[in-house]
């Protein structure tokens, strides 16, 4: 490993540190504690089974996408990407999707890292929509403030969701920029890969309907089995809440541990958006902090029980000639 390297990886650990503490001081031990050995483990296995559907509807939404990989072996990919975010800083993790679906597939990683980035601007879009929409619900319309930067953020991401080849071509444009002023344009591999970015947003025009239908409709489903996983995960722990909470604080915890900040993947972002979402719409701060890092560790683990028979899977298939 080399110093940079080290370094990085220092820092996301002193980062997602801090995070956890931060949210671990509102814990009290002893109820804590007391609320993991009663654990439900019909809720438990309920979580399981929905995390496992999830990560199928990922697969089939990314499967539309594609010009080579079959479902099968798409969904596998995701498996792997999924459990590489949980545990990568600034979620370099995202990179291996396109990387593996090269690999085992010959998919073509610019074309997969512009369908990568779309997806993830329409699920984001959903977060921020839904989101919106419980808040009023829960609140009301009281808040002016409160209700315009959540249209401003709708609004935004619409905005941005509709000009999504505009954007990307606009920011590789800015990239190609850069490369010319730092003399980075002369490194053969960065040219190459630039090249083949923009090809990609070009491509990008060909989705038909059928795709993009489908992209919407999986990214719904998503949407809303993610919510229905963390409901029970929740209830694990025996907290109870409405819905509406649900939809508000699952949102915030997902959109933090998008960000790319400097953590061991989403450890540390996850429970602090977690516990800002909940406690913002009147559940108890130490149930937040609990539930918020129990969701992580449940998750994370189902990820890795997902991940060692997807890369046995993947080692399996003979690569393209």
């Amino acid at each position: 490993m080399t110093r940079k390297r080290l370094a990085q990886a220092t820092l996301a650990l002193v980062v997602s540190g801090l995070l956890l503490w931060l949210v671990l001081s509102f814990v009290d031990a002893e109820v804590a504690w007391a609320r993991v050995r009663a654990a439900d483990p019909g809720w438990l296995l309920a979580s399981l089974l929905v995390s496992f559907v999830v990560l199928w509807a990922r697969g089939l939404r990314f499967a539309a996408l594609t010009e080579r990989a079959g479902p099968g072996v798409v969904t596998a990919t995701v498996a792997a990407q999924n459990f590489l975010l949980r545990i990568m800083p600034l979620r370099v993790g995202e990179l291996s999707l396109p990387y593996l679906l090269h690999r085992v597939a010959g998919e073509p990683p610019a074309h997969s890292l512009v369908s990568l980035v779309l997806v993830r601007v329409v699920d984001l879009w959903l977060l921020l929509v839904t989101g919106a929409v419980a808040v009023l619900m829960w609140f009301g319309e009281g808040d002016l403030r409160r209700n315009l930067a959540l249209v401003g953020g709708v609004v935004v991401m619409t905005a941005l969701l509709v000009g999504f080849r505009r954007w990307v071509a606009l920011g590789l444009r800015f990239a190609a920029w850069g490369a010319r002023v730092t003399g980075l344009e002369r490194v053969a591999l960065v040219q190459k890969v630039l090249d083949k970015l923009i090809a990609a947003v070009s491509e990008s025009r060909r989705l038909r309907r059928a795709q993009v239908v489908a992209l919407g409709g999986w990214s719904v489903v998503v949407a809303a089995l993610q919510y229905v996983l963390f409901y029970c995960l929740l209830r694990v722990f025996g907290v109870v809440v409405h819905g509406t909470q649900v939809v508000v604080g699952a949102a915030a915890a997902q959109v933090a541990g998008a960000l790319p900040v400097a953590t061991v993947g989403s450890i540390g972002t996850h429970e602090s958006g977690w516990v800002a979402g909940f406690a913002w719409v009147g559940l108890d701060l130490g149930d937040a902090a609990l539930t918020g890092v129990g969701s992580q560790v449940i998750t994370l683990a189902f990820a890795a029980l997902f991940a060692g028979p997807a890369w046995w899977a993947l080692r399996r298939v003979r690569p393209p000639s």
